[in-house]
Protein backbone atom coordinates (compact mmCIF):
# COMPACT_ATOMS: atom_id res chain seq x y z
CA UNK A 1 0.00 0.00 0.00
CA UNK A 2 0.85 3.71 -0.44
CA UNK A 3 -0.60 6.45 1.55
CA UNK A 4 -0.02 10.15 0.04
CA UNK A 5 1.09 12.42 2.62
CA UNK A 6 -0.18 15.74 1.93
CA UNK A 7 -2.11 16.62 5.35
CA UNK A 8 -0.23 18.82 7.98
CA UNK A 9 1.81 16.71 9.88
CA UNK A 10 1.10 18.90 12.83
CA UNK A 11 -2.87 17.15 12.08
CA UNK A 12 -3.12 14.20 14.45
CA UNK A 13 -5.23 12.48 11.41
CA UNK A 14 -2.68 12.19 9.11
CA UNK A 15 0.25 11.44 11.82
CA UNK A 16 -1.96 8.59 12.69
CA UNK A 17 -1.73 7.53 8.96
CA UNK A 18 1.16 7.97 8.55
CA UNK A 19 2.18 5.99 12.23
CA UNK A 20 -0.32 3.32 10.62
CA UNK A 21 1.60 2.88 7.63
CA UNK A 22 4.59 3.00 8.69
CA UNK A 23 3.77 -0.33 11.24
CA UNK A 24 1.72 -1.76 8.35
CA UNK A 25 5.03 -1.99 6.23
CA UNK A 26 3.67 0.51 3.64
CA UNK A 27 4.82 3.24 1.38
CA UNK A 28 4.30 6.72 2.63
CA UNK A 29 4.98 9.25 0.26
CA UNK A 30 5.46 12.96 0.77
CA UNK A 31 3.49 15.63 -1.70
CA UNK A 32 5.58 18.33 -3.45
CA UNK A 33 4.26 20.98 -1.00
CA UNK A 34 2.13 23.19 -3.49
CA UNK A 35 -1.73 22.41 -2.63
CA UNK A 36 -2.63 23.42 -5.80
CA UNK A 37 -0.74 20.31 -7.54
CA UNK A 38 -1.81 17.92 -5.32
CA UNK A 39 -4.07 16.56 -8.42
CA UNK A 40 -0.43 16.01 -10.22
CA UNK A 41 0.94 13.84 -6.64
CA UNK A 42 -1.94 12.00 -6.92
CA UNK A 43 -1.28 11.19 -10.58
CA UNK A 44 2.20 10.48 -9.62
CA UNK A 45 2.42 8.09 -6.62
CA UNK A 46 -0.96 6.48 -7.37
CA UNK A 47 -2.13 5.65 -3.82
CA UNK A 48 -3.84 2.28 -2.55
CA UNK A 49 -5.04 4.44 0.65
CA UNK A 50 -6.88 8.19 0.23
CA UNK A 51 -7.09 10.01 3.70
CA UNK A 52 -9.10 12.94 4.12
CA UNK A 53 -10.82 15.58 5.73
CA UNK A 54 -14.68 15.91 5.20
CA UNK A 55 -13.97 19.46 3.60
CA UNK A 56 -11.41 17.68 1.20
CA UNK A 57 -14.46 14.98 0.78
CA UNK A 58 -17.32 18.05 0.31
CA UNK A 59 -15.11 19.80 -2.47
CA UNK A 60 -15.22 16.64 -4.12
CA UNK A 61 -18.71 15.55 -3.74
CA UNK A 62 -19.65 19.54 -4.84
CA UNK A 63 -17.50 19.23 -7.91
CA UNK A 64 -19.65 15.94 -9.28
CA UNK A 65 -22.68 17.58 -8.65
CA UNK A 66 -21.80 20.57 -10.23
CA UNK A 67 -20.89 19.09 -13.32
CA UNK A 68 -23.65 16.68 -13.77
CA UNK A 69 -26.21 19.12 -13.23
CA UNK A 70 -24.14 21.98 -15.41
CA UNK A 71 -22.83 19.76 -18.52
CA UNK A 72 -22.39 21.62 -21.77
CA UNK A 73 -23.77 18.32 -23.13
CA UNK A 74 -27.44 17.42 -22.11
CA UNK A 75 -27.22 14.22 -23.13
CA UNK A 76 -24.03 12.87 -21.63
CA UNK A 77 -25.24 14.83 -18.30
CA UNK A 78 -28.52 12.75 -17.89
CA UNK A 79 -25.98 9.57 -18.57
CA UNK A 80 -23.44 10.15 -16.11
CA UNK A 81 -26.59 11.00 -13.61
CA UNK A 82 -28.41 7.81 -14.74
CA UNK A 83 -24.92 6.00 -13.79
CA UNK A 84 -24.48 6.92 -10.39
CA UNK A 85 -28.30 6.81 -9.76
CA UNK A 86 -28.00 3.27 -10.46
CA UNK A 87 -25.28 2.61 -8.59
CA UNK A 88 -26.91 4.89 -5.58
CA UNK A 89 -29.98 2.58 -5.76
CA UNK A 90 -27.76 -0.34 -5.88
CA UNK A 91 -26.09 0.35 -3.14
CA UNK A 92 -29.20 1.10 -1.15
CA UNK A 93 -30.80 -2.38 -2.24
CA UNK A 94 -27.64 -4.18 -1.91
CA UNK A 95 -25.07 -2.84 -0.42
CA UNK A 96 -23.09 -3.12 -3.97
CA UNK A 97 -21.02 0.19 -5.09
CA UNK A 98 -19.50 -1.57 -8.52
CA UNK A 99 -21.20 -1.86 -11.65
CA UNK A 100 -18.82 -3.50 -13.93
CA UNK A 101 -20.31 -1.53 -17.38
CA UNK A 102 -20.52 1.82 -15.76
CA UNK A 103 -16.91 1.91 -13.59
CA UNK A 104 -15.54 0.60 -17.12
CA UNK A 105 -17.10 3.18 -18.91
CA UNK A 106 -17.40 6.39 -16.81
CA UNK A 107 -16.52 5.60 -13.10
CA UNK A 108 -12.47 4.94 -14.02
CA UNK A 109 -12.14 8.50 -15.11
CA UNK A 110 -13.44 9.50 -11.80
CA UNK A 111 -11.13 6.81 -9.82
CA UNK A 112 -8.29 8.17 -11.80
CA UNK A 113 -8.53 11.68 -10.21
CA UNK A 114 -7.36 9.76 -7.22
CA UNK A 115 -4.33 8.17 -9.14
CA UNK A 116 -6.20 4.95 -10.41
CA UNK A 117 -5.30 2.75 -7.65
CA UNK A 118 -7.30 3.88 -4.00
CA UNK A 119 -8.48 0.40 -2.33
CA UNK A 120 -10.33 2.64 0.09
CA UNK A 121 -10.86 6.39 1.10
CA UNK A 122 -10.40 7.31 5.00
CA UNK A 123 -12.14 10.22 6.78
CA UNK A 124 -11.66 11.50 9.73
CA UNK A 125 -11.44 14.79 12.38
CA UNK A 126 -14.75 15.46 11.94
CA UNK A 127 -17.84 13.99 11.23
CA UNK A 128 -18.67 13.98 7.63
CA UNK A 129 -22.42 13.72 5.70
CA UNK A 130 -23.00 10.48 4.67
CA UNK A 131 -24.71 11.37 1.29
CA UNK A 132 -21.29 12.93 0.43
CA UNK A 133 -19.92 9.31 1.51
CA UNK A 134 -22.12 7.83 -0.36
CA UNK A 135 -21.89 9.91 -3.43
CA UNK A 136 -18.03 9.47 -3.03
CA UNK A 137 -17.84 5.86 -2.76
CA UNK A 138 -20.31 4.87 -5.51
CA UNK A 139 -17.84 7.51 -7.96
CA UNK A 140 -14.67 6.75 -7.05
CA UNK A 141 -15.76 2.50 -6.60
CA UNK A 142 -13.78 2.39 -3.37
CA UNK A 143 -15.55 1.82 0.57
CA UNK A 144 -15.42 4.79 2.53
CA UNK A 145 -14.36 4.31 6.26
CA UNK A 146 -14.48 6.77 8.83
CA UNK A 147 -13.02 7.05 11.68
CA UNK A 148 -12.70 9.03 15.57
CA UNK A 149 -10.19 10.03 17.54
CA UNK A 150 -9.13 12.99 19.73
CA UNK A 151 -5.88 13.95 21.17
CA UNK A 152 -6.05 12.61 24.74
CA UNK A 153 -5.56 9.06 23.21
CA UNK A 154 -3.02 9.50 20.67
CA UNK A 155 -5.25 9.54 17.82
CA UNK A 156 -7.67 6.88 15.75
CA UNK A 157 -9.99 5.56 18.75
CA UNK A 158 -12.77 4.19 16.37
CA UNK A 159 -12.67 3.13 13.06
CA UNK A 160 -15.02 1.34 10.54
CA UNK A 161 -14.09 -1.96 8.69
CA UNK A 162 -13.24 -1.54 5.17
CA UNK A 163 -15.62 -4.01 3.90
CA UNK A 164 -18.48 -2.03 6.31
CA UNK A 165 -20.58 -0.93 3.97
CA UNK A 166 -23.04 0.86 6.37
CA UNK A 167 -22.44 4.90 6.78
CA UNK A 168 -23.33 7.68 9.69
CA UNK A 169 -21.04 5.57 12.15
CA UNK A 170 -16.98 5.60 13.13
CA UNK A 171 -17.07 2.23 13.69
CA UNK A 172 -15.88 0.10 16.29
CA UNK A 173 -13.34 0.67 19.66
CA UNK A 174 -9.79 0.00 18.60
CA UNK A 175 -7.73 -3.00 20.06
CA UNK A 176 -5.47 -0.85 22.03
CA UNK A 177 -8.13 1.12 23.80
CA UNK A 178 -11.22 0.42 26.71
CA UNK A 179 -14.09 2.52 26.65
CA UNK A 180 -17.45 3.03 28.55
CA UNK A 181 -20.21 5.44 27.68
CA UNK A 182 -21.70 7.03 30.60
CA UNK A 183 -25.12 8.82 30.63
CA UNK A 184 -24.74 12.16 31.25
CA UNK A 185 -28.62 13.66 32.52
CA UNK A 186 -28.34 17.38 31.84
CA UNK A 187 -26.93 16.88 28.41
CA UNK A 188 -30.35 14.37 27.42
Amino acid sequence: DLHLNYLPMAHLMERSATYTMIVHNAQVAIFGGDYSKLKDDLSFWKPTIFVSVPRIYNRFYDSIIKKTTEMKDKLVGRFLKHCIDTKLQNYEESGTISHRIYDALVFKKMRNVLGGRVRFMVSGSAPIDPKVAKLLMVCFCVPFVEGYGQTETSGTSFVMHPKDTTLGHVGGVKEFLEFKLVDVPEMN
